[in-house]
């Protein structure tokens, strides 16, 4: 009847692109591999692998990546290709578009969400005819 907590797999990759707290960035971030955020960012974040917003981290714009972690907070709009995981101590105000979603006990968020998962709306759309 009740199923064992599903924890999501840890972000593994190295990080190779860090905005540290204490640092404030206006603009945008294009990266190939895995960007964190600790410090404060304005503008857009492009990645094409993971991004985490560290529990100190603040993001106000968009967000684009593969897996998406966040521990802080990010006022915009996440585009995850992956995972979108929102810690405990994670805020998010805006519109998410994902493949997968977690939110932990604790989380907040605030927004809408549209999951990318066009083969079973295809699917649902069948089976109504």
């Amino acid at each position: 009847m009740f199923r064992e907590k599903q924890t999501a797999k840890p972000f593994t990759e190295k990080v190779e692109t860090i905005i540290g707290s204490g640092t404030t960035f206006e603009g945008s971030i294009v990266a190939e591999g895995t960007v964190r955020i600790d410090g404060r960012v304005k503008g857009e974040i492009h990645s094409e692998s993971d991004v985490i917003v560290g529990e100190g981290g603040q993001v106000h714009g968009l967000i684009k990546g593969r897996n998406i972690n966040v521990a802080g907070l990010v006022e915009g709009t996440i585009e995850a290709d992956g995972q979108l995981q929102i810690a405990p101590t994670g805020k998010v105000i805006g519109d998410i578009n994902v493949e997968s979603l977690t939110i932990e006990q604790g989380a907040k968020y605030t927004g809408n969400c549209k999951m990318k998962t066009e083969p079973f709306a295809a699917e649902a759309s069948q089976s109504v005819s």
